[in-house]
């Protein structure tokens, strides 16, 4: 079919980039980003807050709801332009004449020569003019009707129906899955009160006895411990008043009454010499018991399959942790769109949408959080999106919003700041320990913006497009040891590797689900043999392949709890970190090569 001239002028202006659908009830957000209010509704989900869908933009929701934003009469108007184009008619293709094409049953003149993709019924020229011509990009020519294989459509119709009751199964099976994962975690943690509770109270009833036996004998210490307050109390002031007498003349009959005093006190004191010596020694100690497995269990949980001893073997020496939700809490994300491993281990993961960054050991416990301190930078409008760590061990971020590189410490003290005066959109970045060079991929200008170590531009490589040396949005990159640079080329579903200079050495993957193939590639990142882990996110799974692009296996799968997987790093220790942006989680992949 012949394209419409529209088609472009619609899909670039009257096309919602979350529904993918001709506009409905246009609404302008603050940073100038037009989405659909049903779109929108859905998107905000109730929050009082939200980000932009496209720009990530923090949007505050007004007091009555999306209905509150501003309608975009721009978008309003120029569809109502396209669709009373009656006078563009002769844009729709040519039709053939065909005896066996039938009549309008409303305009009996006319034959049925054109078919409505979106409405699924053949309409003639009429029809067309009248009812469907807002659907004009959806017409086609009425050809060759009645000669399509009716046995194949029954099969492909068989087909469908089966692999719709499969499906319907599949969502059942998931369903009881889940049910009966809570039901066994509600009985655990119902187990793990009541063992928590028991403990509680032994302590409390073993404290009450130790004060029991304690009672008696406290009360005579204090009692006698009073008693010899008193007596030093009273001979401190006589003692002070003996000294008085040293230092002045008194008369015969002063001092005589003093001595008297201080006599008779000393033969009172002498009754205390024996207080506390005369106590027995009983001394009171906590004997504690060393509790083996089965003493300090809960319980266990049991599978009804069997597993073999090797895979068994495998599997505790290819563990994985997965930690990590979605809130702003400590340990919880909010898109954690990029992760930075230090030679010692540690992980750093981005937390985009919370503007911070958080500190994990290598076995995803939380030890600390920072944003970036910055006097020039107000973090609440700040966007980072990509994080990679320098040979010191501080941390590159990029931030879209100033449209720079910052250089931070483990503590998020700037160090310095890096201007990206020619990128649009700077997003993935990635370091390059031979030359100290840093490379930043822009998503807008689609192409990888090259950085001396002073932050001078060296060079910039690639456009918009689908050829060798071209990207369509490209996302994260990263270098191998031997200085090439890969990048995921997200809407061309591949990655494409390029010498120092930009020169394009070769690429894989190409649009698919099959084994090497990839659907919207985001993170990269190579291991210490040079094989690339990709994380392959519309086919919810991370892909390993050899240096040179060959496919050798799927490291996670959506099995494995995977839906969206952003970024990915490996440490030096062989483990394989994937940040999820639908589940909000990190995933650790501890010796991967194994799986």
């Amino acid at each position: 079919m012949a394209q419409l001239p529209l088609t472009d002028l619609k899909r670039h202006f009257l096309t919602c980039p979350i529904c993918l659908d001709t506009f409905c009830s246009p609404k302008i957000l603050p940073c100038v980003h037009t989405f659909c209010a049903p779109c929108l509704i859905k998107h905000a989900n109730g929050r009082t807050r939200f980000p932009c869908p496209e720009c990530r933009q923090d949007t505050p929701m007004p007091s009555n709801g999306i209905s509150g934003l501003q309608d975009n009469h721009y978008v309003t108007s120029l569809y109502e332009w396209v669709s009373s184009a009656d006078d563009r008619m002769e844009y729709l293709p040519h039709t053939t004449n065909d005896d066996s094409l039938g009549k309008c049953n409303r305009h009996t003149d006319t034959i049925l020569s054109y078919y409505c993709l979106e409405c699924e019924a053949e309409v003639c020229e009429c029809c067309l003019r009248e009812q469907h011509f807002s659907h004009r990009e959806n017409i086609t020519v009425v050809a060759n009707r009645g000669k399509f294989d009716a046995a194949l459509l029954a099969s492909f119709k068989e087909t469908v129906n089966k692999l719709s009751s499969q499906l319907a199964m599949l969502e059942q099976e998931e369903k009881r899955e889940c049910e009966q994962r809570k039901v066994v975690a509600r009985e655990i943690e119902s187990a793990g009160r009541k063992l928590v509770e028991q403990i509680n109270l032994e302590v409390y009833q073993q404290i009450q006895q130790l004060q029991a036996l304690h009672q008696g004998t406290l009360l005579d210490i204090v009692e006698e411990k009073e008693t010899v307050a008193n007596y030093l109390m009273n001979m401190e002031q006589w003692k002070q008043q003996a000294e008085v007498l040293l230092r002045r003349p008194t008369e015969v009959d002063e001092v005589e009454q003093v001595q008297t005093k201080m006599r008779s006190l000393l033969q009172d004191a002498a009754k205390c010499e024996g207080l506390g010596t005369n106590r027995g020694s009983t001394k009171y100690t906590f004997v504690r018991e060393e509790l083996d497995h089965r003493c300090i269990s809960i319980g266990k949980i049991v599978e009804d399959c069997n597993v073999s001893e090797e895979n068994g073997n495998q599997q505790s020496a290819c563990s994985m942790v997965r930690f990590g939700r979605e809130g702003s809490g400590e340990g919880e994300f909010r898109y954690p769109s990029g992760v930075a491993i230090s030679d010692e281990g540690a992980i750093f993961v981005l937390d985009a949408d919370n503007s911070r960054v958080q500190f994990f050991d290598s076995d995803g416990k939380f030890l600390r959080t920072f944003t970036v301190l910055c006097p020039e930078i107000n973090s609440n409008n700040t966007r980072l999106e990509g994080i990679a760590m320098a040979l010191d061990g501080n941390l590159f971020l990029t931030d879209k919003t100033h449209k720079s590189v910052m250089i931070v410490n483990q503590h998020g003290e700037l160090q310095d700041m890096r201007r990206l005066e020619m990128a649009a959109h700077p997003a993935g970045i990635a370091f390059d320990p031979r030359t100290w060079n840093l490379l930043v991929s822009d998503v807008s200008n689609h192409c990888v913006i090259v950085m001396n170590p002073m932050g001078g531009l060296r060079h910039t490589f690639g456009s918009l497009g689908a050829l060798d040396r071209q990207f369509n949005q490209p996302l994260y990159l990263t270098v191998n040891a031997r200085g090439e640079i890969i990048v995921s080329d997200f809407f061309n579903h591949s990655v494409k590797v390029f010498d120092a200079e930009g020169v394009f050495l070769f690429k894989f993957g190409g649009s698919g689900s099959d084994d090497g193939q990839l659907s919207l590639p985001a993170g990269v990142c190579t291991d210490a043999s040079g094989n690339i882990v990709v994380a392959d996110r519309g086919n919810s799974r991370v892909s390993l392949f050899d240096a040179r692009g060959h496919f050798v296996k799927h490291v996670a799968t959506k099995q494995d709890g995977l839906r969206a997987p952003v970024a990915v790093a490996v440490s030096k220790k062989g483990a394989l970190v994937i940040t999820d942006g639908a589940t909000s989680s990190v995933t650790i992949v501890k010796n991967f090569m194994c799986r």
